[in-house]
């Protein structure tokens, strides 16, 4: 039965890599010369296109703009199906119809290649503007609910491509004592290419061709791929230098579809977090990771939040840690705006020249960035810390506080008790202190330990100066008074001092 699983397995392993009608067909993808990758699909044009103004009520209403391509710079900046007002100087109340204002914003389109945009908005669809002067249209005007934007847009600009994609967390690990937590992630893309699909019908008979670590790098470097990109990644030196390193393509199908061809690609991205911790609260503590993600070559759709569900999500519920729980997971998606980051840019005084240049020349080329958060707690399993390093240390000092029920005249068998706890205390830490993290902080467990010093320490002074106070006080009876009280003191002040500081320090209160 064994051999037969392995045989199926087998053959379904080496039979997957490359599906198709004939393999020949699949292999043609990797040998014929031809080229869609990023550089190539680039547009010059998209579809602009001008149109009178759709209310037939309204005496002079500003033509309508349509951008058909979403996926253009002028789509993305918030130019699609808006009422024109004007283009490269040329205002539309300065003409007598429609029709002369279009045929003269025409000619300037298809001339120039650098266009200047003025647009109206508002929450209507038509506005009348009878009866009003060029200058009775400005920001300034309160009567009427309309808003004038300016936009300048270049011709020449790079396509974002449309993808659909899937998100999971199928790993975690927690390094360099909880200062890093390394997470990774499995991502599906799902989109095609108009003319690559074209050019793969008409030369290639095939139904699904499916491309395995072999064939990776042929028919990348053939075809766009997409890609996310941590956000953070480029505040950590290392992790910036790194970045390709830990991005791993394990498969690129092609699939046959009608018209069109469906690329799938799978991929494992490894990043590094430094976590928002609770080291105060050790062993007690709680990770705080967030990773942050956008596309760094595509877009997923076309910036309708209400479009987002297609992104799918899902953390795998198998995903085992040994020191930590992994709590309360959570993806959130989201955009940045143009129009919004510009403004808090251009406000934000703290900010230099450059980074505002910067940003504003970034949002102007994509309009929107998406991002998608994933954030989630790791809790520490304390059971380890608790059975092993409290639990023992208590005893320990347990241990030392029956000096109070040794006679008094037993004065060597008090000390060694009292120092043979003191000295196997320093020693256990000893033993443990490499599985405590090194941080400078004081912590909920290090205020346990130098309490639990400072108490075992105490029965030493104390059982000295209980003989000392004996012999000077000339007592006659077996157990000095010090000692009787210290019996049920010592122990109580002991549990409560833990108690009390373990408190003020987890819940951040002097410390």
């Amino acid at each position: 039965m064994k051999i037969l699983i392995l045989f199926v397995s087998f053959f379904f392993t080496s039979t997957l890599n490359l599906i198709a009608s004939d393999s020949d067909e699949c292999l043609g993808f990797i040998e014929k010369e031809y080229n869609f990758t990023q550089d190539r699909l680039d547009y010059e044009t998209w579809s602009f296109e001008i149109q009178h103004a759709e209310n037939e009520d309204c005496i002079q209403c500003p033509p309508l703009i349509y951008v058909d391509n979403f996926s253009s710079d002028a789509g993305v900046n918030g130019l699609h199906n808006t009422q024109l007002i004007e283009i490269n100087g040329e205002h539309y109340l300065s003409y007598k119809n429609d029709e002369d204002f279009i045929s003269a914003a025409n000619k300037i389109i298809e001339k120039s290649e650098n266009l200047n945009i003025k647009a109206l908005y508002d929450e209507d669809d038509i506005w009348d503007l009878e009866g009003l002067e060029e200058t009775d249209i400005s920001d300034d005007n309160n009567e009427f609910e309309f808003k004038i934007f300016d936009i300048a847009i270049d011709k020449k600009f790079k396509s974002l491509i449309p993808v659909k994609f899937e998100i999971e967390v199928v790993d975690i690990q927690v390094e360099d004592k909880s200062s890093n937590v390394r997470t990774l992630l499995d991502i599906k893309y799902y989109y095609d290419l108009e003319e690559f699909s074209k050019y793969s019908l008409d030369n290639f008979d095939f139904e699904i061709c499916t491309f395995d670590e072999q064939y990776i790098d042929q028919i990348s470097n053939k075809i766009f791929i997409p890609k996310l990109f941590d956000v953070y990644s480029g505040t950590n030196i290392k992790n910036f230098i790194d970045i390709n390193k830990k991005r791993k393509i394990n498969e690129i199908s092609l699939f046959k579809s009608k018209s069109i061809v469906e690329i799938y690609v799978n991929e494992t991205l490894l990043i590094d977090s430094k976590p928002i911790n609770e080291f105060s609260k050790f062993p007690y503590d709680t990770l705080t990771t967030n990773i942050s993600l956008s596309p760094q070559n595509f877009i997923s759709s076309d910036y309708k939040f209400e479009d987002w569900e297609r992104v799918e999500k899902n953390a795998l519920q198998y995903i085992f840690l040994d020191e930590w729980k992994l709590n309360n997971i959570l993806f959130t998606e989201n955009a940045l705006d143009r129009d919004f980051m510009i403004d808090i840019v251009t406000n934000n005084n703290e900010l230099s020249e450059q980074l505002k240049s910067l940003t504003t020349k970034t949002m102007n080329a994509f309009g929107v960035i998406e991002y998608i958060d994933i954030d989630f707690d790791l809790k520490r399993k304390h059971q380890f810390y608790t059975l092993k390093v409290i639990v023992p240390v208590f005893f320990i000092v347990l241990i030392s506080f029956t000096t109070f029920w040794i006679r008094n005249n037993q004065i060597e068998a008090k000390l060694n008790l009292a120092i043979v706890s003191l000295l196997a205390l320093i020693a256990y830490n000893f033993i443990v202190n490499n599985d405590i993290p090194k941080i400078a902080e004081i912590t909920v467990l290090d205020s346990f330990i130098l309490i639990s010093y400072l108490f075992t320490g105490f029965c030493t002074f104390i059982s000295v100066y209980s003989y000392y106070d004996y012999r000077r006080d000339k007592l006659t009876g077996d157990f000095n008074p010090i000692d009787v009280k210290l019996r049920y003191l010592a122990p109580l002040a002991y549990i409560l001092s833990i108690l009390f500081f373990g408190f003020l320090i987890y819940n951040s209160i002097f410390f």
